[in-house]
């Protein structure tokens, strides 16, 4: 979020810009990754929550392989 802001001034005062879409490829890296570190927390939890469906599917199995390099 604060790679997208930007802070403009004018005579009236301060005007905040917030860019919603972007190019820039650390920005995209950086989403992308925590969008995935979401997901795999989220997983997680649930595993608790379903331990046999997990189990049945090999979710647990391959949520070790998901979270590496996360």
């Amino acid at each position: 979020m604060i790679s997208a802001l930007r802070k403009k001034e004018h005579d009236k005062g301060i005007r905040w810009e917030v860019s919603y879409l972007t190019k820039e490829p650390e920005v995209i890296r950086g989403t992308m990754k925590s969008v995935a570190q979401t997901g795999v927390v989220s997983l997680r939890l649930f595993r608790h929550v379903f331990p046999k469906r997990f189990a049945e599917l090999g979710i647990t199995d391959s949520l070790v392989r998901l979270q590496q390099d996360l």
